[in-house]
Formats: structure tokens, C-alpha cells, sequence
């Protein structure tokens, strides 16, 4: 306001005019910004002959400050969404005077679009002109990040400024169901930590031969998280803590914390949580052993208590020659006393634009057995197949996968003591994922099937999202 009355006194004061644009820029009105970075940038006479000659005009250090000046208006045009207005003032910013800040934000919308060449030739200018600059080392590990999706497999926990609204639905062949959804708000804090405020609606349910078990439940919890950056050196801490209501079982507390830490291409990160168990044993057992027992005995059990899982979770991954690779190792205490150990592998190898080869496997084993959940002593599955990918930063981006494999699994007999069952299955895993991004929303959805695991096992799950930038 102070800025706006200074310039209604004085109208052809420029600096004012430029620190009202730029205020008006961060405090989130850029189409007001866009129109004094157009007063500021209009011809001051009508001689101007051609755009060229415009932006050669005027002593070396007018065309220092009209490069800026275009510079500031494209990375407005930016937040506007408006990313082919940001390139041509970006292109201009280049043509009035040679900058590393102009080429780093035309390598940027390179790479928002998936064009990695065209943003890894622009980077590389820009470090020609700033050698050993922060902010270019930065571009090169977000571009590594953005070239090797295997990353997304490194846990870690986000605060995440801005609206966000998401649901989950997944379902078997065994009559099992389970459907959460959910909104949070996330804020910006000072020193650099997003902190965020959520409530789910959880439901499981078990369709059986005689009536229809359903169990809902209600969350809500708290996230804060802290990025660092040094050069090609990101990590992020993160942590949560909240409350699950399950009616007629009780309240119980939820929380974890992670590390994630990125060097260029290569992440590693640590999670430690401490969780209710059934949504990812998913069976009315986990939740309400009541229930298992019941039908299992004939009679309830005497303590209905919900299992928790206390699970560590480790992970590495990044590019190894063409290829992005990606591990991960699991340890869960499971509140009955058993632990279960998983380990995961995920490779990608590019064959095609926009084809790859991908393999996952996955071996996964119980220390004892449980009626309560599907309980193996071992079991190892692998697979093979192609995903066809289109990935971008901006717009829209999908992938559809395909991986056919065999599972193998070792499994403790009822009623015979230390004799297992062993058993082949033909697996087969696909899926695929859609999702458009802006400066100011995301939106997306992705659908998965499963089949094997042990026996004639089948799993559908399907999931959408929706995020409103601040």
C-alpha cells in the first residue's frame, strides 16, 4: 500500500515502480506484478524500429537493467503458468545481456517439459558463466533427480505447503476392502520448515459368505519438515505424529521420522515408524483379532486388541551406467510378537524413448506363524517386463507397466508341526499412472493389478490426488 501511494505521487518514479512489482510478485499477486514489469519494459519512444534493435538499445547499463528486468517478469510469467511467456522473456533476458540466471531458468522449463538435453544445454552455459556457482550445481542434482525416478523410493516424510486431497481404494479376491481419504493443509514456517495438518477417514471390510463386516476409523495428524541444500547435496528431515480412532476399539497414536539425503543422482534415506499393522497386512484380523477368532473358534476373544508394527525402513538408489536402481530393506515388530523382514529390488534400463526394461523382486519371510495374516516363512517373487513412460516437471505426464514373473513361497502346514507347503505361482504385476502439473495444481491417479503371490491370490488398487499450490 505504501509502495502504491508513493507511486500514485510520483508515476514515472521507475524504482518505485520496480519495488511495487516485486512485492507484488512475492506476496502472490503476480498478474498486478505482470502489469508494472510492462510499464517498466514499454518502449519510451515510438523510434524503436524491431525487437532486436530494442533490446540493443541504450548504454551498457540500461541493458543490464532491462535483462533484469525480463528476467524478473519471466519468472512471474512462471508462476502465472504461462511457461511459453516466461521462454520468450527468458530468450530476450539472453539477447540483452548475457546471463547464467536466464540460462538456468530456460534449462528449468526444459526440464519441467522432459526435454533432459535441451535443460542439461543450458545448465552447462549457465556453469561456462558461474563456475562453481551454488544455485548451477543445484540445477544439476534437480535434473539427476528428475532423469532417475528410482528416488521415489527413498522414505521420507513432507510437510508440503499448500491444500492437498487424496484417496486410496484397494481390494482382493479374499472379500477384503480397504478405502481411505483425506485433506491436509500445509504451511510454510520460518527457518526454512513446511509443516502440515490432516484428517483421514479409514474404512476395512471383509465381504463373507453369511453378512458384510465393515470396521471404520478416523485420523488426524501433525508433519513438519526441513529441506537443506549445499551445492549437489540435498536432505530433508521429516517427522509426524497423530491419532487413530477406531470406534468401538480404542484411540491409538501413530508417528515416524525419516532422513533423506541426495547426492546428485543418488539418494539413501531412513524411516522409523511406529503404525497400526493392518493396512498393510490387510485383513479384519490385524485390526479386530475378535473378528478372526470368532470365525475361526466359535467363540470371541478376550482381548480386542488392534496390532502395531514398528518397522524400520532403509533405502539406496540412483543411476549405475544406463541404469536406475533402487533397494530397499524392511524390518516390522508386529505387537503379537512377530517380525517380518522384507526386501525389495527395482531396476529400470532405458531401451527406447520413452520404453524401458524394468525388473522387480522382492523376497519377504515371518519368524512364526499367525492365523491372523497371511504369515510365509518365505517368500521370493520375481519379474520382468516394460514400462512406457512419459515423464514431465510440468503438464502431463503417464506411465504404463507390464511385468509378468514367478513367485515362490514356503508356508507352515496347519496342524503339522514344522511341515511346510511349498508352492509355484505365475505372477503378473501392471499398472499405470496419469497426472498434470502447474505452478498452482496437481492433479493425478493411478491404478494397479496384482496376481499370484501364493495360489489364485488377486489385488486391485486404484488411488487419485489432488494439490492446490499456496
Amino acid at each position: 500500500r505504501q509502495l502504491g501511494d508513493a507511486l500514485a505521487r510520483s508515476p514515472g518514479d521507475t524504482t518505485i515502480r520496480h519495488g511495487l512489482a516485486v512485492v507484488l510478485a512475492a506476496s502472490g499477486n503476480p498478474g498486478s506484478a505482470l502489469a508494472q514489469y510492462d510499464t517498466l519494459l514499454a518502449p519510451r519512444d515510438g523510434r524503436v524500429e524491431s525487437t532486436s534493435a530494442a533490446l540493443a538499445a541504450g548504454t551498457p547499463g540500461e541493458r543490464a537493467m532491462r535483462a533484469s528486468l525480463l528476467l524478473e517478469r519471466a519468472q512471474v510469467n512462471v508462476t502465472r503458468g504461462d511457461l511459453a511467456a516466461a521462454e520468450t522473456d527468458a530468450s530476450a533476458s539472453l539477447a540483452t545481456r548475457p546471463g547464467a540466471g536466464a540460462h538456468l531458468l530456460l534449462g528449468d522449463l526444459s526440464r519441467w517439459r522432459g526435454q533432459y538435453a535441451a535443460a542439461r544445454a543450458s545448465y552447462e552455459r549457465a556453469r561456462a558463466l558461474q563456475p562453481g556457482s551454488p544455485a548451477v550445481a543445484s540445477a544439476f542434482a534437480r535434473l539427476a533427480r528428475d532423469e532417475h525416478p528410482a528416488l521415489a523410493f527413498a522414505p521420507v516424510e513432507s510437510g508440503e505447503d499448500g491444500w492437498r486431497a487424496d484417496g486410496t481404494a484397494v481390494g482382493d479376491n479374499l472379500g477384503i476392502r480397504y478405502f481411505t481419504a483425506g485433506v491436509r493443509r500445509g504451511i510454510a514456517l520460518p527457518a526454512e520448515i513446511a509443516a502440515s495438518i490432516g484428517v483421514e477417514y479409514r474404512q476395512l471390510s471383509r465381504a463373507g459368505s453369511l453378512a458384510l463386516t465393515t470396521l471404520p476409523g478416523y485420523a488426524a495428524k501433525v508433519a513438519l519438515s526441513r529441506d537443506g541444500q549445499s551445492g549437489a547435496l540435498y536432505t530433508r528431515v521429516g517427522g509426524h505424529g497423530g491419532l487413530v480412532s477406531q470406534p468401538g476399539l480404542g484411540i491409538f497414536p501413530e508417528g515416524s521420522l525419516s532422513v533423506a539425503s541426495w547426492y546428485g543422482a543418488w539418494g539413501a534415506g531412513v524411516d522409523l515408524r511406529s503404525e497400526l499393522a493392518y493396512p498393510s497386512l490387510l485383513t479384519i484380523g490385524a485390526l479386530s483379532p475378535s473378528q478372526a477368532t470368532t470365525s475361526l473358534a466359535g467363540g470371541p476373544s478376550p482381548v480386542d486388541r488392534p496390532l502395531r508394527a514398528q518397522t524400520v525402513t532403509g533405502s539406496i538408489a540412483g543411476p549405475l551406467a544406463r541404469a536406475d536402481l533402487a533397494l530397499v530393506g524392511q524390518r516390522s515388530r508386529l505387537s503379537d510378537g512377530n517380525v517380518r523382514s522384507t526386501l525389495q529390488l527395482f531396476a529400470r534400463l532405458p531401451v527406447a524413448p520413452r520404453l524401458s526394461m524394468i525388473y522387480a523382486g522382492s523376497g519377504t519371510r515371518y519368524a512364526s506363524r499367525s492365523t491372523l495374516y497371511w504369515d510365509p516363512v518365505g517368500y521370493v517373487s520375481n519379474a520382468t517386463g516394460l514400462e512406457y513412460a512419459v515423464r514431465r516437471a510440468r503438464g502431463f505426464s503417464f506411465a504404463l507397466q507390464a511385468l509378468p514373473g514367478v513367485a515362490w513361497s514356503n508356508e507352515l502346514m496347519p496342524g503339522a508341526l514344522g511341515a511346510q507347503l511349498r508352492r509355484t505361482a505365475v505372477q503378473f504385476t501392471g499398472g499405470g499412472d496419469a497426472s498434470y502439473h502447474t505452478e498452482l495444481w496437481d492433479a493425478g491417479g493411478a491404478v494397479t493389478y496384482s496376481r499370484g503371490r501364493a495360489g489364485d491370490y488377486r489385488q486391485l488398487g486404484a488411488s487419485v490426488l489432488l494439490r492446490l499450490h499456496p
